[in-house]
């Protein structure tokens, strides 16, 4: 059985001088093993000989990279284009038992007259909100049919990724964007290098 996604260690907000700050865990060091949910999916894709877009864990045929800027209407088009998969994600990507999804964000308020106001930061596992468990199954692919899937459900107080941690509540974790690219995108381009696996930011 496959190592569940597990919620990251890192849960400690520091204020900033702005008030606002995010997490600041010690930087994995280099060469360090990934962790074990990681090491998992990426055995499991190189297994499977799976093919990624331009970004890791994207699906075949996702055409942005990490930090690219986008439209409102780019964004339409690839809601249309990659629709359907899963729940809780645009361009959903199933590894194994992990569906990746497009993490895409509005940019600040100083973006908002921007043609492009909308950055994408990558693909991460996503879970969903428990009130789903009756329809989840008309959502999963065929080779979880049947399979245990407890681990897709978000936990009360589940992290969420921002660009900005706010601080934190009893009901709500956060990890900052950085924090969940240097988990699951670090060791991917360790694996398979920019450009690798088809893809690569």
């Amino acid at each position: 059985m496959r190592t569940r996604f597990a919620p990251l260690a890192c849960l400690t907000v520091l204020l900033t001088v702005a008030v606002l700050g995010g997490c600041t865990p010690d930087a994995i060091p280099p060469n360090a093993p990934p962790a074990p949910e990681v090491a998992a999916a990426l055995d499991w894709a190189e297994a499977a000989d799976m093919e990624f877009g331009a970004a890791p864990w994207s699906p075949p045929g996702w055409p942005l990279k990490v930090g690219d800027r986008i439209s409102r209407e780019t964004l339409d088009d690839l809601g249309k284009r990659f629709s359907g998969g899963w729940l809780n994600g645009m361009a959903t990507n199933w590894v194994d038992d992990l569906p990746f999804g497009a993490l895409i964000l509005g940019g600040n308020r100083r973006d908002v007259e921007s043609e492009t106001p909308h950055v994408y930061h990558g693909h991460f596992p996503r879970k969903v909100s428990d009130i789903y468990k009756p329809v989840m199954w008309d959502f999963l692919p065929p080779h979880l049919q049947g399979r245990n899937v407890d681990h897709l459900f978000r936990e009360p107080g589940g992290i969420r990724i921002f660009e900005v941690c706010p601080p934190p509540t009893p009901t709500f974790r956060c990890q900052t964007v950085g924090e969940a690219r240097e988990h699951w995108h670090g060791p991917w381009l360790g694996e398979y290098g920019d450009g690798g696996k088809g893809g690569g930011p």
